[in-house]
């Protein structure tokens, strides 16, 4: 009965004509001329650039004036298109104040823990936001929270820290993002943007329009675990779904499953010691746990400068120990080297025997073993102390070594005339009968991957996706216009100035480039003789008429 209620009463408010004007028993509410309560401005949604009327893919904000609750206003830009605009004006595009560069603030939007869902939420209460929400930003840190988490768990208990990264704030550092309580902008306010216009911004000085989609998803063979997290614990987002887990690139590569094809592409890498140079193939279709080893323990320069030895002349030499005892390596998934690059998620590494040293399983299989017969010098094997145990240790055989083939992982190859060479050296080298080591010191200087077959691997499959269709590429400058040479009307590049939907850059130079072609298109074109020609047309023209 009332205004915007389903009451069955007039209220108070409505009565006393706050609304506006006076209830009337037929006419309802009645509009005063002189008083209008409208917003006389629409806030823009949050995840909207207030520049560039686009949705932002790098959010930052600016902080604007002190509103009469100690907090500041800030206004959500997207870093693609404020950049030009602060280079070319200098100053806010809403209140024409002076800004700078270091003024902005990066801010760090998080999603819902739910699987099902990508939407923003704030990270302490998991509510997603939308259009009503009350959004605030620290200053300090950047995080985006929703305002009733701060009054509650900070401005209410006097808990001036980030409630993520424990930073302390001052009241002055929260920026109100979206508040649609807040009055409106009067219309008294001068406004300067209208007589500054939009800049250019070049091709060059925006980042690439590069394939915007996401590779084919490879689910594992367990979940998420976000289920039983739900049901346990407060803080985790409420999941009623079972939902697999999405593969590392790590796991994919280095699965056992014969559901995924395995990298047969073959590695090459150059070991430079100080006798020689060893050219080798690397062989990740048989073993790729230990080519992705070597590969990642030689780009991380693990290698370099250890010794070589022991080593026995027609057998083996001993490479990557660094004690000069089997065990004393490790491997690139040890604590040690994990702890440089700490994992987002934890991985699952079923073939990991010890966490600590990174001690991995043997790859020995009945076709590696008739491939790999070991009958001929320039094999690499792994050298554990025991079954199960490989680290960094590795051999290469200076002869045949047929005892080793099926007990032994062999993971690469010595190829060309270097390594003939160098392997000849080896064997000629004198040794230590006490040590079993060369009397000189021979060390490995450097390890060179020339050619990774992982990465080799991964680009070649996303490559065959895109010309399944599975991969979406973003749109070229060619998708500017349709097959008949008209500019696009529709959609997110339809006019000459707007902007990109993958990367946000504006476009001129390919209109004006449309507009020559259309010129000379439409230009008449004369003879030798000097007589006007009739001028050629397309068989269907411009659709316009149509």
């Amino acid at each position: 009965m009332g205004r915007n209620t389903d009451k069955l009463y007039i209220t108070h408010r409505e009565w006393s004509g706050v609304e506006g004007g006076k209830h009337g028993a037929s006419g309802g509410i009645s509009k005063s001329a002189s008083l209008d309560h409208r917003p006389q401005t629409q806030q823009l949604p949050f995840d909207t650039c207030a520049l560039s009327l686009q949705p932002w893919t790098h959010p930052v904000a600016a902080p604007g004036e002190l509103q009469p609750d100690g907090t500041r206003k800030g206004d959500i830009f997207d870093l693609l298109a404020i950049v030009p605009w602060l280079k070319s004006k200098g100053t806010h595009p809403l209140t024409c104040e002076p800004l700078q560069l270091d003024n902005l603030i990066t801010l760090h939007f998080h999603k819902s823990d739910s699987a099902q869902s990508s939407e923003y939420a704030d990270p302490i209460t998991a509510k997603p936001f939308n259009t009503n929400t009350r959004i605030v930003a620290i200053a300090t840190s950047g995080n985006v929270f929703a305002r009733d988490t701060i009054d509650r768990l900070n401005l209410q208990s006097n808990h001036m820290r980030d409630l993520l990264t424990d930073e302390p704030f001052t009241k002055a550092d929260i920026l109100t993002l979206q508040d649609h309580t807040l009055a409106s902008v009067s219309s008294g306010t001068k406004r300067k943007r209208d007589e500054q216009s939009v800049p250019e911004i070049e091709p060059s000085a925006s980042r690439p329009c590069a394939e915007i989609a996401q590779e084919p998803r490879k689910l594992s063979a367990y979940s998420t675990g976000r289920t039983a997290a739900s049901l346990t614990s407060t803080g985790a987002g409420v999941s009623t779904g079972i939902d697999r887990a999405v593969m590392t690139e790590e796991e994919y590569l280095l699965s056992d499953s014969p559901r995924y094809t395995r990298v047969k592409t073959v590695g090459l890498a150059t070991i430079e010691t100080s006798i020689g140079t060893l050219d080798i193939e690397l062989f990740p279709e048989h073993a790729p746990r230990a080519v992705w080893n070597f590969i990642t323990l030689a780009n991380a320069n693990y290698f370099d400068g250890l010794r070589i030895g022991p080593m026995k002349t027609g057998y083996a030499a001993r490479f990557g120990d660094p004690g000069g005892s089997r065990s004393g390596g490790r491997s690139c998934w040890s604590t040690e080297f994990l702890s440089r690059t700490p994992d987002i998620v934890p991985l699952r590494r079923l073939w990991v025997t010890d966490a600590e040293t990174g001690a991995f399983t043997d790859e020995i299989s009945v076709k590696s073993t008739s491939i790999f017969t070991l009958d001929t010098p320039g094999f690499l094997v792994m050298a554990p102390a025991k079954a199960n145990a490989n680290l960094s240790v590795f051999s290469v055989t200076l002869g045949p070594t047929p005892a080793l083939s099926g007990r032994r992982t062999c993971f690469g190859k010595c190829v060309g005339p270097l390594s003939d060479a160098t392997l000849r050296s080896l064997n000629n080298l004198e040794i230590d009968p006490q040590s079993n080591r060369p009397t000189q010191d021979i060390t490995i200087t450097e390890i060179v991957i020339l050619r990774d077959p992982f990465k080799h691997h991964l680009r070649h499959e996303n490559q065959l996706h895109i010309k399944q269709g599975k991969i979406k590429q973003s749109p070229t400058q060619d998708d500017l216009h349709t097959w008949s040479n008209a500019r696009a009307t529709a959609g997110p590049i339809a006019s000459a100035h707007s902007l990109d939907s993958s990367c946000y850059t504006y476009k001129p130079a390919a209109e004006q480039r449309i507009q020559q072609r259309e010129i000379k298109a439409d230009a008449p074109v004369t003879s030798e003789t000097g007589k006007l020609k009739q001028q050629q047309k397309s068989k269907f023209g411009k659709f316009a008429g149509w």
